[in-house]
């Protein structure tokens, strides 16, 4: 009987720590998070780069979704065709004073298939930065280029 109450405390105790190790890490990983505004916002797509931002940059994203959307159709559309050919790469992250906020190095690629096949690689095209800050349990972009 002490053996079986030893097992089930045992038991008990694995079954706690993994459900609070568990709920640690809820929410995207901030390189993930990081990745999913850079794509949104260099496929011109503003909207949802701004969901992924602070409230401040939101606002900043907002404005150049009503100049991105005053554009005439075929440069809106020269536009998209080009940027459909970058990617983004997170390089590093770096910690701050702040253990919420995070410097992200991420360096832009242009993967042209046309270029490419002249080449044979891909173009290195923007080294940069941006700092994201966790909000909840989100990670939110606070300001481009940061250095």
């Amino acid at each position: 009987m002490k053996r079986i109450k030893t097992l089930l405390g045992a038991v008990l105790a694995v079954t706690v720590s993994a459900a609070f190790l568990t709920g640690c890490n809820k929410g995207p990983k901030p390189e993930e998070s990081a990745t999913e505004f850079l794509n949104a916002y260099l496929s011109a797509d503003y909207t949802t780069a701004a969901a992924m931002c602070t409230e401040e940059l939101s606002a900043f994203l907002n404005e150049s979704v009503k100049e991105f959307e005053a554009l005439p159709d075929s440069v809106k559309s020269i536009i998209k065709r080009h940027t459909s050919y970058l990617t983004p790469h997170v390089d590093s992250i770096a910690a701050t004073g702040s253990r919420d906020t995070l410097v992200i190095c991420y360096t832009i690629v242009k993967n042209d298939p046309a270029d490419t096949l002249a080449t044979g690689s891909a173009e290195q095209l923007i080294n940069s930065r941006l700092s994201i800050v966790k909000e909840g349990e989100e990670w939110k972009v606070a300001a481009l280029n940061e250095f």
